[in-house]
Protein backbone atom coordinates (compact mmCIF):
# COMPACT_ATOMS: atom_id res chain seq x y z
CA UNK A 1 0.00 0.00 0.00
CA UNK A 2 1.56 3.38 -0.71
CA UNK A 3 2.02 5.91 1.62
CA UNK A 4 -0.39 8.39 2.38
CA UNK A 5 1.42 12.07 1.85
CA UNK A 6 -1.82 13.64 2.88
CA UNK A 7 -1.51 12.67 6.51
CA UNK A 8 1.34 14.85 6.78
CA UNK A 9 2.78 18.19 6.17
CA UNK A 10 5.78 17.56 3.75
CA UNK A 11 6.87 21.13 2.98
CA UNK A 12 7.06 21.94 6.77
CA UNK A 13 8.87 19.03 7.13
CA UNK A 14 11.25 20.03 5.14
CA UNK A 15 11.35 23.91 5.80
CA UNK A 16 12.16 22.47 9.45
CA UNK A 17 15.05 20.38 8.35
CA UNK A 18 16.58 23.37 6.10
CA UNK A 19 16.59 25.24 9.29
CA UNK A 20 18.08 22.57 11.36
CA UNK A 21 20.82 21.88 8.80
CA UNK A 22 24.38 23.43 8.99
CA UNK A 23 25.85 25.38 5.68
CA UNK A 24 28.11 22.35 5.20
CA UNK A 25 24.71 20.11 4.64
CA UNK A 26 22.40 22.07 2.55
CA UNK A 27 24.38 22.07 -0.60
CA UNK A 28 24.28 18.36 -0.85
CA UNK A 29 20.14 18.02 -0.46
CA UNK A 30 20.08 21.21 -3.07
CA UNK A 31 22.58 19.17 -5.62
CA UNK A 32 20.59 15.62 -5.08
CA UNK A 33 17.26 17.57 -5.54
CA UNK A 34 18.90 18.79 -8.83
CA UNK A 35 20.71 15.62 -10.89
CA UNK A 36 18.85 12.84 -8.69
CA UNK A 37 22.31 11.32 -8.36
CA UNK A 38 24.69 12.31 -5.55
CA UNK A 39 27.46 10.94 -3.36
CA UNK A 40 27.28 12.30 -0.32
CA UNK A 41 31.21 12.35 0.66
CA UNK A 42 31.12 14.18 4.18
CA UNK A 43 33.77 13.90 6.97
CA UNK A 44 32.14 11.49 9.65
CA UNK A 45 29.95 12.91 12.31
CA UNK A 46 28.96 15.56 9.75
CA UNK A 47 25.08 14.45 9.37
CA UNK A 48 25.40 12.64 6.17
CA UNK A 49 22.40 10.54 7.34
CA UNK A 50 20.19 13.33 8.47
CA UNK A 51 20.75 15.30 4.72
CA UNK A 52 20.31 11.81 2.74
CA UNK A 53 16.77 11.34 4.63
CA UNK A 54 16.11 15.17 3.45
CA UNK A 55 17.42 14.34 0.05
CA UNK A 56 15.27 11.62 -0.34
CA UNK A 57 11.85 12.94 1.07
CA UNK A 58 12.12 16.11 -1.56
CA UNK A 59 11.04 13.24 -4.33
CA UNK A 60 8.18 12.16 -2.21
CA UNK A 61 9.13 8.56 -2.31
CA UNK A 62 6.49 5.50 -1.89
CA UNK A 63 9.17 2.71 -1.50
CA UNK A 64 12.90 3.69 -0.30
CA UNK A 65 15.81 0.55 -0.08
CA UNK A 66 18.33 1.72 2.10
CA UNK A 67 21.29 -0.66 1.76
CA UNK A 68 24.02 -0.66 4.33
CA UNK A 69 26.17 -2.86 6.72
CA UNK A 70 24.27 -4.17 9.61
CA UNK A 71 25.07 -1.64 12.59
CA UNK A 72 23.67 1.05 10.18
CA UNK A 73 20.52 -0.05 10.31
CA UNK A 74 19.62 1.54 13.73
CA UNK A 75 21.66 4.66 13.05
CA UNK A 76 18.64 4.98 9.84
CA UNK A 77 15.85 3.88 12.12
CA UNK A 78 17.09 6.82 15.06
CA UNK A 79 17.63 9.44 12.63
CA UNK A 80 14.26 9.28 10.60
CA UNK A 81 12.74 9.42 14.41
CA UNK A 82 15.21 12.08 15.81
CA UNK A 83 14.44 14.54 12.85
CA UNK A 84 10.91 13.11 11.07
CA UNK A 85 9.27 11.88 13.87
CA UNK A 86 6.10 12.05 11.71
CA UNK A 87 7.75 8.70 9.59
CA UNK A 88 8.94 7.17 13.02
CA UNK A 89 6.52 4.57 13.51
CA UNK A 90 8.11 1.52 13.15
CA UNK A 91 5.07 0.20 10.55
CA UNK A 92 7.12 2.27 8.35
CA UNK A 93 10.63 1.17 8.83
CA UNK A 94 10.82 -2.68 7.86
CA UNK A 95 14.21 -4.15 8.29
CA UNK A 96 14.50 -6.96 5.59
CA UNK A 97 16.79 -10.04 7.32
CA UNK A 98 15.75 -13.40 8.55
CA UNK A 99 15.63 -16.38 5.66
CA UNK A 100 14.70 -15.82 2.33
CA UNK A 101 10.79 -16.42 2.90
CA UNK A 102 11.28 -13.91 5.82
CA UNK A 103 13.07 -11.28 3.53
CA UNK A 104 10.34 -11.78 0.71
CA UNK A 105 7.76 -11.70 3.23
CA UNK A 106 9.33 -8.24 4.55
CA UNK A 107 9.05 -6.87 1.10
CA UNK A 108 5.92 -7.63 0.11
CA UNK A 109 4.72 -5.47 3.16
CA UNK A 110 3.29 -1.87 3.31
CA UNK A 111 5.41 0.65 4.43
CA UNK A 112 8.08 3.42 3.73
CA UNK A 113 11.56 2.63 4.40
CA UNK A 114 13.09 -0.90 3.39
CA UNK A 115 16.63 -1.73 5.30
CA UNK A 116 18.95 -4.75 4.70
CA UNK A 117 22.79 -5.21 3.96
CA UNK A 118 24.04 -5.50 0.84
CA UNK A 119 24.53 -8.96 0.95
CA UNK A 120 20.98 -9.76 2.10
CA UNK A 121 20.42 -7.15 -1.41
CA UNK A 122 21.93 -9.27 -3.52
CA UNK A 123 20.68 -12.42 -2.95
CA UNK A 124 16.94 -10.75 -3.44
CA UNK A 125 17.87 -9.07 -6.22
CA UNK A 126 16.08 -12.23 -8.18
CA UNK A 127 12.99 -12.00 -6.12
CA UNK A 128 12.56 -8.10 -6.46
CA UNK A 129 13.07 -8.60 -10.46
CA UNK A 130 9.96 -11.54 -10.60
CA UNK A 131 7.62 -9.45 -8.49
CA UNK A 132 8.29 -5.67 -9.70
CA UNK A 133 8.86 -4.67 -6.70
CA UNK A 134 10.63 -1.37 -7.35
CA UNK A 135 11.80 1.61 -4.99
CA UNK A 136 11.70 5.47 -5.61
CA UNK A 137 14.67 6.53 -4.06
CA UNK A 138 18.03 3.95 -3.43
CA UNK A 139 20.29 4.80 -0.81
CA UNK A 140 23.36 3.19 -0.26
CA UNK A 141 25.17 3.98 3.01
CA UNK A 142 29.41 3.20 3.82
CA UNK A 143 29.04 2.54 0.51
CA UNK A 144 32.74 1.70 0.78
CA UNK A 145 31.68 -0.80 3.53
CA UNK A 146 29.11 -2.47 1.12
CA UNK A 147 31.31 -2.65 -2.01
CA UNK A 148 31.21 0.14 -4.03
CA UNK A 149 34.90 0.66 -4.27
CA UNK A 150 35.18 -1.66 -6.67
CA UNK A 151 32.87 -1.66 -9.69
CA UNK A 152 33.34 -5.59 -10.95
CA UNK A 153 31.86 -7.15 -7.54
CA UNK A 154 28.73 -8.08 -6.89
CA UNK A 155 27.09 -5.34 -4.94
CA UNK A 156 27.88 -3.10 -7.98
CA UNK A 157 26.24 -5.11 -10.47
CA UNK A 158 23.42 -5.75 -8.60
CA UNK A 159 23.05 -1.73 -7.29
CA UNK A 160 23.34 -0.77 -11.15
CA UNK A 161 20.56 -3.33 -12.21
CA UNK A 162 18.54 -2.00 -9.84
CA UNK A 163 18.75 1.98 -10.88
CA UNK A 164 19.01 1.00 -14.40
CA UNK A 165 16.37 1.78 -17.52
CA UNK A 166 14.38 -0.18 -18.28
CA UNK A 167 14.40 -1.48 -15.16
CA UNK A 168 16.79 -4.62 -14.40
CA UNK A 169 19.19 -4.44 -17.71
CA UNK A 170 19.16 -8.12 -17.80
CA UNK A 171 15.49 -8.60 -17.45
CA UNK A 172 14.75 -6.58 -20.76
CA UNK A 173 14.05 -9.35 -23.13
CA UNK A 174 12.08 -11.41 -20.98
CA UNK A 175 9.91 -8.38 -20.02
CA UNK A 176 9.44 -7.70 -23.81
CA UNK A 177 8.06 -11.13 -24.31
CA UNK A 178 5.50 -10.70 -21.47
CA UNK A 179 4.18 -6.99 -23.01
CA UNK A 180 5.59 -5.51 -19.40
CA UNK A 181 8.45 -3.32 -20.52
CA UNK A 182 6.46 -0.12 -21.45
CA UNK A 183 4.31 -0.39 -18.29
CA UNK A 184 7.41 -1.63 -16.02
CA UNK A 185 10.44 1.35 -16.15
CA UNK A 186 12.89 2.08 -13.32
CA UNK A 187 11.05 4.06 -11.19
CA UNK A 188 13.82 5.29 -9.51
CA UNK A 189 13.95 9.26 -8.46
CA UNK A 190 17.00 9.62 -6.51
CA UNK A 191 20.29 7.31 -5.58
CA UNK A 192 22.21 8.82 -3.02
CA UNK A 193 25.58 7.35 -2.12
CA UNK A 194 26.59 7.98 1.34
CA UNK A 195 29.97 7.21 2.93
CA UNK A 196 32.58 9.31 5.27
CA UNK A 197 35.76 7.66 3.63
CA UNK A 198 34.77 7.92 -0.58
CA UNK A 199 38.18 6.33 -0.95
CA UNK A 200 41.59 4.99 0.65
CA UNK A 201 44.06 4.86 -2.74
CA UNK A 202 42.64 7.51 -4.78
CA UNK A 203 41.12 7.28 -8.58
CA UNK A 204 40.96 4.04 -9.21
CA UNK A 205 38.47 3.93 -6.34
CA UNK A 206 36.04 6.24 -7.72
CA UNK A 207 35.16 5.35 -11.05
CA UNK A 208 32.50 2.09 -9.48
CA UNK A 209 30.18 5.39 -7.70
CA UNK A 210 30.73 7.63 -10.96
CA UNK A 211 29.69 5.02 -13.07
CA UNK A 212 26.63 5.04 -11.00
CA UNK A 213 26.12 8.26 -11.26
CA UNK A 214 26.13 8.45 -14.97
CA UNK A 215 27.49 5.42 -17.14
CA UNK A 216 27.14 6.92 -20.04
CA UNK A 217 29.62 9.53 -19.18
CA UNK A 218 31.73 7.13 -17.12
CA UNK A 219 31.63 4.32 -19.51
CA UNK A 220 34.81 2.74 -19.44
CA UNK A 221 37.45 1.95 -16.43
CA UNK A 222 40.76 2.22 -18.28
CA UNK A 223 39.56 5.37 -20.31
CA UNK A 224 39.07 7.02 -16.76
CA UNK A 225 42.27 5.90 -15.75
CA UNK A 226 44.35 7.30 -18.25
CA UNK A 227 42.46 10.55 -18.28
CA UNK A 228 42.82 11.26 -15.10
CA UNK A 229 45.81 8.76 -13.83
CA UNK A 230 49.59 8.60 -14.90
CA UNK A 231 49.53 4.91 -16.09
CA UNK A 232 53.29 3.08 -16.75
CA UNK A 233 53.54 -0.59 -18.15
CA UNK A 234 54.18 -2.88 -16.11
CA UNK A 235 55.58 -6.63 -16.58
CA UNK A 236 51.84 -7.91 -15.74
CA UNK A 237 50.33 -4.77 -17.48
CA UNK A 238 49.30 -1.66 -16.94
CA UNK A 239 49.98 0.02 -13.70
CA UNK A 240 48.66 2.87 -12.42
CA UNK A 241 50.76 5.06 -10.64
CA UNK A 242 49.81 8.72 -9.45
CA UNK A 243 46.72 11.28 -10.23
CA UNK A 244 47.16 13.56 -13.14
CA UNK A 245 44.43 16.20 -14.27
CA UNK A 246 42.95 16.28 -11.03
CA UNK A 247 41.03 19.86 -12.34
CA UNK A 248 39.30 18.12 -14.97
CA UNK A 249 38.40 15.10 -12.46
CA UNK A 250 37.08 17.75 -9.99
CA UNK A 251 34.90 19.02 -12.94
CA UNK A 252 33.59 15.90 -14.18
CA UNK A 253 32.69 14.52 -10.25
CA UNK A 254 31.15 18.19 -9.85
CA UNK A 255 27.57 17.56 -10.61
CA UNK A 256 27.57 14.51 -8.31
CA UNK A 257 29.99 15.23 -5.72
CA UNK A 258 29.06 16.58 -2.25
CA UNK A 259 32.29 17.09 -0.07
CA UNK A 260 33.17 17.73 3.63
CA UNK A 261 36.64 17.15 4.22
CA UNK A 262 38.22 16.37 7.10
CA UNK A 263 38.99 20.45 7.74
CA UNK A 264 35.64 21.29 6.89
CA UNK A 265 34.39 19.20 9.54
CA UNK A 266 36.83 21.13 12.23
CA UNK A 267 33.76 23.61 12.07
CA UNK A 268 31.49 21.79 13.82
CA UNK A 269 33.31 18.84 15.35
CA UNK A 270 34.97 18.86 18.53
CA UNK A 271 39.01 19.62 18.16
CA UNK A 272 40.91 16.21 17.34
CA UNK A 273 44.88 15.35 18.19
CA UNK A 274 45.93 12.09 17.58
CA UNK A 275 49.33 11.34 19.52
CA UNK A 276 51.72 8.20 19.38
CA UNK A 277 51.62 6.75 22.97
CA UNK A 278 55.61 4.94 22.79
CA UNK A 279 55.46 1.61 24.13
CA UNK A 280 58.87 -0.33 25.21
CA UNK A 281 58.46 -4.20 25.03
CA UNK A 282 58.86 -6.30 27.95
CA UNK A 283 62.19 -8.52 27.27
CA UNK A 284 59.75 -11.67 26.86
CA UNK A 285 58.23 -9.92 24.13
CA UNK A 286 61.02 -8.31 23.11
CA UNK A 287 63.40 -11.59 21.73
CA UNK A 288 60.06 -13.05 20.83
CA UNK A 289 59.28 -10.34 18.50
CA UNK A 290 63.06 -10.26 17.14
CA UNK A 291 63.13 -14.23 16.87
CA UNK A 292 59.76 -14.20 14.61
CA UNK A 293 60.86 -10.99 12.46
CA UNK A 294 64.45 -13.15 11.58
CA UNK A 295 63.61 -16.58 11.97
CA UNK A 296 59.64 -16.92 11.50
CA UNK A 297 58.74 -19.27 14.33
CA UNK A 298 59.93 -18.83 18.30
CA UNK A 299 59.05 -20.72 20.91
CA UNK A 300 56.99 -20.29 24.18
CA UNK A 301 58.59 -23.06 26.51
CA UNK A 302 55.88 -22.35 29.61
CA UNK A 303 52.92 -22.59 27.01
CA UNK A 304 50.06 -25.31 27.94
CA UNK A 305 49.36 -25.60 24.18
CA UNK A 306 51.99 -25.62 21.03
CA UNK A 307 55.36 -24.34 22.32
CA UNK A 308 56.21 -23.30 18.42
CA UNK A 309 54.88 -20.82 16.43
CA UNK A 310 55.84 -20.94 12.95
CA UNK A 311 54.53 -19.00 9.83
CA UNK A 312 55.53 -20.31 6.45
CA UNK A 313 55.21 -17.06 4.51
CA UNK A 314 55.87 -12.60 5.58
CA UNK A 315 51.95 -11.98 5.63
CA UNK A 316 51.71 -14.71 8.07
CA UNK A 317 54.48 -12.90 9.63
CA UNK A 318 53.67 -9.76 9.60
CA UNK A 319 50.20 -10.70 11.21
CA UNK A 320 52.03 -11.99 14.18
CA UNK A 321 54.13 -9.18 15.15
CA UNK A 322 51.34 -7.06 15.00
CA UNK A 323 49.69 -9.59 17.42
CA UNK A 324 52.52 -9.62 20.01
CA UNK A 325 52.69 -5.72 19.73
CA UNK A 326 48.75 -5.36 20.49
CA UNK A 327 47.91 -8.38 22.43
CA UNK A 328 50.33 -11.51 22.97
CA UNK A 329 47.53 -13.48 24.67
CA UNK A 330 45.83 -14.23 21.65
CA UNK A 331 49.10 -16.20 20.31
CA UNK A 332 49.01 -17.54 23.59
CA UNK A 333 47.72 -16.98 27.02
CA UNK A 334 50.72 -17.28 28.64
CA UNK A 335 52.29 -14.54 27.12
CA UNK A 336 49.35 -12.06 28.98
CA UNK A 337 47.42 -9.29 27.45
CA UNK A 338 50.53 -7.11 26.72
CA UNK A 339 52.56 -3.58 26.77
CA UNK A 340 50.43 -2.02 24.41
CA UNK A 341 46.55 -2.07 26.57
CA UNK A 342 49.08 -1.49 30.21
CA UNK A 343 50.19 1.82 28.44
CA UNK A 344 46.70 2.58 27.28
CA UNK A 345 45.33 1.65 31.15
CA UNK A 346 48.82 3.93 32.11
CA UNK A 347 47.43 7.04 30.33
CA UNK A 348 44.23 6.91 31.24
CA UNK A 349 44.79 6.78 34.91
CA UNK A 350 46.47 9.61 34.41
CA UNK A 351 43.26 11.69 34.62
CA UNK A 352 42.25 9.81 37.51
CA UNK A 353 40.80 12.52 39.43
CA UNK A 354 37.98 13.06 37.14
CA UNK A 355 35.56 10.85 38.16
CA UNK A 356 34.12 9.76 34.64
CA UNK A 357 37.57 9.06 33.61
CA UNK A 358 37.20 5.60 32.62
CA UNK A 359 34.35 6.52 29.95
CA UNK A 360 36.62 6.20 26.45
CA UNK A 361 36.43 3.93 23.70
CA UNK A 362 39.32 1.41 22.89
CA UNK A 363 39.63 -0.03 19.35
CA UNK A 364 41.60 -3.40 18.36
CA UNK A 365 42.23 -5.13 14.88
CA UNK A 366 42.16 -8.01 16.57
CA UNK A 367 38.56 -9.93 17.57
CA UNK A 368 40.09 -12.16 19.94
CA UNK A 369 42.11 -9.43 22.05
CA UNK A 370 38.54 -7.86 23.02
CA UNK A 371 37.94 -10.40 25.68
CA UNK A 372 41.80 -10.30 26.87
CA UNK A 373 41.17 -6.76 27.13
CA UNK A 374 38.28 -6.16 28.74
CA UNK A 375 39.49 -8.70 31.41
CA UNK A 376 42.73 -6.59 31.47
CA UNK A 377 40.91 -2.99 32.02
CA UNK A 378 38.01 -4.36 34.55
CA UNK A 379 41.24 -5.60 36.94
CA UNK A 380 43.42 -2.70 36.44
CA UNK A 381 40.81 0.16 36.04
CA UNK A 382 38.09 -1.13 39.02
CA UNK A 383 35.55 -1.58 36.85
CA UNK A 384 32.81 -4.28 37.04
CA UNK A 385 32.86 -6.63 34.31
CA UNK A 386 29.07 -5.18 32.75
CA UNK A 387 30.69 -1.64 32.59
CA UNK A 388 32.74 -2.75 29.99
CA UNK A 389 31.01 -3.24 26.89
CA UNK A 390 32.20 -5.07 23.94
CA UNK A 391 31.02 -4.05 20.27
CA UNK A 392 32.11 -6.33 17.50
CA UNK A 393 30.98 -7.47 14.49
CA UNK A 394 27.69 -9.94 13.97
CA UNK A 395 25.71 -7.84 16.25
CA UNK A 396 21.85 -7.04 15.38
CA UNK A 397 20.48 -3.62 15.01
CA UNK A 398 18.84 -4.06 18.73
CA UNK A 399 22.02 -5.02 20.27
CA UNK A 400 24.02 -1.93 18.78
CA UNK A 401 21.25 0.22 20.11
CA UNK A 402 21.45 -1.24 24.07
CA UNK A 403 25.25 -0.49 23.66
CA UNK A 404 25.24 2.94 22.99
CA UNK A 405 22.52 3.42 25.34
CA UNK A 406 24.38 1.83 28.33
CA UNK A 407 27.59 3.98 27.48
CA UNK A 408 25.16 7.22 27.20
CA UNK A 409 24.12 6.28 30.85
CA UNK A 410 27.21 5.24 32.52
CA UNK A 411 29.69 8.06 32.57
CA UNK A 412 32.01 5.63 34.23
CA UNK A 413 31.67 2.68 31.80
CA UNK A 414 34.00 1.67 28.69
CA UNK A 415 33.65 0.42 25.20
CA UNK A 416 36.20 -1.59 23.81
CA UNK A 417 35.29 -2.37 19.66
CA UNK A 418 36.61 -4.12 16.88
CA UNK A 419 37.99 -1.49 14.59
CA UNK A 420 36.37 -3.16 11.27
CA UNK A 421 33.27 -2.66 13.16
CA UNK A 422 33.46 1.32 13.70
CA UNK A 423 30.74 2.94 11.35
CA UNK A 424 27.57 3.87 12.01
CA UNK A 425 26.57 4.32 15.44
CA UNK A 426 27.69 7.15 17.71
CA UNK A 427 29.43 6.99 21.16
CA UNK A 428 29.55 10.87 21.38
CA UNK A 429 30.13 10.95 25.41
CA UNK A 430 33.37 9.23 25.25
CA UNK A 431 36.11 11.46 26.66
CA UNK A 432 39.08 9.38 24.27
CA UNK A 433 39.96 7.11 21.85
CA UNK A 434 42.82 4.39 22.26
CA UNK A 435 44.44 2.28 19.88
CA UNK A 436 46.65 -0.32 21.29
CA UNK A 437 47.44 -1.47 17.43
CA UNK A 438 45.61 -0.12 14.78
CA UNK A 439 44.46 -0.95 11.16
CA UNK A 440 45.99 -0.72 7.32
CA UNK A 441 43.62 1.25 6.08
CA UNK A 442 43.72 5.15 7.16
CA UNK A 443 39.74 5.47 6.74
CA UNK A 444 39.20 2.37 9.05
CA UNK A 445 40.96 4.10 11.93
CA UNK A 446 39.37 7.66 11.16
CA UNK A 447 35.79 5.75 11.06
CA UNK A 448 36.56 4.32 14.67
CA UNK A 449 38.06 7.85 15.90
CA UNK A 450 34.91 9.57 14.51
CA UNK A 451 32.74 6.86 17.01
CA UNK A 452 33.37 9.05 20.05
CA UNK A 453 33.87 12.56 17.66
CA UNK A 454 30.03 13.78 16.86
CA UNK A 455 28.20 17.15 16.17
CA UNK A 456 26.29 16.27 19.46
CA UNK A 457 29.83 15.86 21.54
CA UNK A 458 30.80 18.38 23.61
CA UNK A 459 32.51 20.68 21.51
CA UNK A 460 34.29 22.63 24.30
CA UNK A 461 36.66 19.84 24.80
CA UNK A 462 39.66 18.20 22.21
CA UNK A 463 39.14 14.36 21.43
CA UNK A 464 42.42 12.56 22.21
CA UNK A 465 43.67 9.78 19.88
CA UNK A 466 46.43 8.11 21.20
CA UNK A 467 48.13 5.40 18.84
CA UNK A 468 50.38 2.77 20.70
CA UNK A 469 53.70 3.00 18.80
CA UNK A 470 56.54 0.40 19.03
CA UNK A 471 60.48 2.33 17.73
CA UNK A 472 61.38 0.11 15.54
CA UNK A 473 58.59 -2.19 14.56
CA UNK A 474 56.01 -3.20 12.52
CA UNK A 475 53.95 -0.11 14.09
CA UNK A 476 56.29 1.79 12.23
CA UNK A 477 55.72 0.65 9.20
CA UNK A 478 52.09 0.39 9.32
CA UNK A 479 52.28 4.14 10.21
CA UNK A 480 54.25 5.37 7.21
CA UNK A 481 51.77 3.59 4.85
CA UNK A 482 48.99 5.34 6.40
CA UNK A 483 50.58 8.41 6.16
CA UNK A 484 51.76 7.82 1.69
CA UNK A 485 48.25 6.87 0.96
CA UNK A 486 46.67 9.61 2.76
CA UNK A 487 49.09 11.72 0.84
CA UNK A 488 47.87 9.97 -2.66
CA UNK A 489 44.40 10.08 -1.44
CA UNK A 490 44.59 13.49 -0.99
CA UNK A 491 45.92 14.32 -3.64
CA UNK A 492 42.79 13.01 -5.68
CA UNK A 493 41.10 16.06 -4.60
CA UNK A 494 43.56 18.67 -4.27
CA UNK A 495 41.52 20.93 -6.93
CA UNK A 496 37.60 19.96 -5.75
CA UNK A 497 37.19 22.66 -3.44
CA UNK A 498 38.30 25.22 -6.15
CA UNK A 499 36.27 24.00 -9.01
CA UNK A 500 33.79 24.48 -6.58
CA UNK A 501 33.81 27.87 -5.85
CA UNK A 502 34.89 28.42 -9.55
CA UNK A 503 31.59 27.55 -10.04
CA UNK A 504 29.62 28.88 -7.71
CA UNK A 505 27.24 32.36 -9.01
CA UNK A 506 28.38 34.76 -7.35
CA UNK A 507 26.41 37.48 -6.21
Amino acid sequence: MAFDYSTIDLESMLKRAYSQMDELQRPGVAKARKSGRCIFDMYMGTGKTFAALTAGLCFKPQRWIIICSKNAINAFRQEIKKWFPELGADSLFTIVRGTAAEREKAYKSSGLFFCTTGASFIRDLDFLVNNHIAFDVVTIDEADRVGLRNHKNRTSKSVKELISAPFYLKHVKRLEKKGLLKEWRSKVSLVNICTGTLTSKGVPQLFGYLHLMDPKLFSSYWKFIGTFMHVVDGPFGKNPIAPRNTEGLAMAMAPYLHRITEKDAADVLPPLRRIRIPIELSPRIRDLYNQMAEELFFLIPESMDDPIQAVSSTLAQSIRLRQLLCCPAIIDPALGAGDAIEACCDKILEDSEDASYTHNVIFTPFLPSIQIFKDYVSDRLSLKPSQVITMQGGMEPEEVQEAELRFRKDPKSMVICSTLFAASFNLETGRNVYHPHFDWNQDNNKQAESRVRRKTSDTSRTVMSYYCNCVGSVSEVVLDVLNDNTYRNNMTYQDVERIRQQLMVKL
